[in-house]
């Protein structure tokens, strides 16, 4: 019985399929099939039942499972362990971002981690907010930058900033709806994220506040496309308030003057992970950027230095 047959087990039973699992701690199907094949030879019982959908855990694999899960992490604590005497921060951050590389400082930040922990390997995925959050929490991601206004559940986080969203209308809407009635707003369609997007959360905090539903609403998966959509003329959306004025500057949107939501952005992580070495570098690293360690500074906005190039997946 080996380490790497034990994450193999891990990740199939959290994944459900070989596919996903092989993905996941980088080997090929055939690979992880096999490991599985030589535990099950060598414990003596079928840890998986074989479904046309996947695999799922038998009576015994439920059992060894959590076996496993200690010895795992108890090999990690040893590494852990060995890694703080030799001085370097070892390991790897799969790294999500909901990217806007000013508002969230990557290449300042980035540049810190690198320059400090030469043995990190980093990559940068770009993801709108949901996948951020869907990925920590699966592990397929080890941390992200997220919109979110409450910490999810089994996660740990570090806000970074509160921002502010602005009702927007497109560019040549501006005689339509400027001292329009909510009743006249709610009958124009709108434009949001599905429901566990941060831009559909905020939108049920205006549509609630001021008591309408519109009457057509538009799903987009990102702030890209809410915004490309408004400035084609389909619909009312949600834009960070800087950048909505600037929009309102350049013609391509009406700000309303009324109505506004706000979130968070933040640092997410899996509570498991606080005392990781690398987290733990990872979190040092973001309250220097953002200087959060400073009462004054706490809520202070800053442009980043230039974007540091690294390995980027979109």
């Amino acid at each position: 019985m080996e380490l790497y047959q034990l994450r193999t087990f891990a990740a199939v039973a959290e994944c459900g399929t070989l596919a996903r699992a092989a993905e996941r701690i980088h080997v090929s199907q055939p690979a992880a099939s096999a490991q599985i094949k030589a535990l099950e030879e060598e414990f003596g019982v079928a840890l998986f039942l074989r479904k046309p959908r996947g695999l799922t855990l038998t009576r015994a694999g439920v059992a060894l499972l959590a076996s496993a899960r200690r010895l795992l992490a108890l090999a990690a604590d040893i590494s852990e362990e060995a890694r703080h005497w030799s001085g370097e921060v070892h390991g790897r951050i799969r790294f999500g971002a909901f990217f806007d590389p000013t508002l969230l400082r990557l290449g300042e930040l980035m540049h810190c981690l690198v320059s400090r922990h030469p043995m990190l390997e980093i990559e940068i995925r770009h993801q709108n907010s949901r996948a951020v959050i869907a990925g920590v929490r699966s592990g397929d991601l080890d941390c992200g930058m997220a919109l979110a206004a409450a910490v999810p559940d089994g996660l740990a986080g570090l806000p970074l900033a509160r921002l502010r969203y602005r009702i927007v209308a497109p560019g040549k809407w501006a005689a339509r709806v400027r001292g329009a009635s909510w009743k006249a707003i709610a009958a124009l369609p709108w434009i949001s994220t599905p429901r566990d997007g941060s831009h559909y959360q905020m939108a049920r905090q205006i549509f609630t506040r001021y008591r309408f539903e519109p009457a057509h609403v538009i799903e987009g998966d990102s702030e890209a496309i809410i915004t490309s959509l408004v400035y084609a003329g389909v619909g009312l959306g949600l834009m960070r308030e800087d950048l909505a004025r600037q929009a309102q500057a350049e013609g391509n949107a009406v700000v309303l003057e009324k109505g506004e939501a706000q979130t968070q952005l933040q640092l997410l992580y899996p509570a498991a992970r606080a005392g990781d070495a690398a987290m733990r570098a990872l979190v040092t690293a973001v309250r220097e950027v953002w200087s959060l360690d400073s009462a004054e500074n706490h809520a202070a906005a800053r442009s980043p230095a230039a974007v540091v190039a690294l390995r980027s997946r979109k």
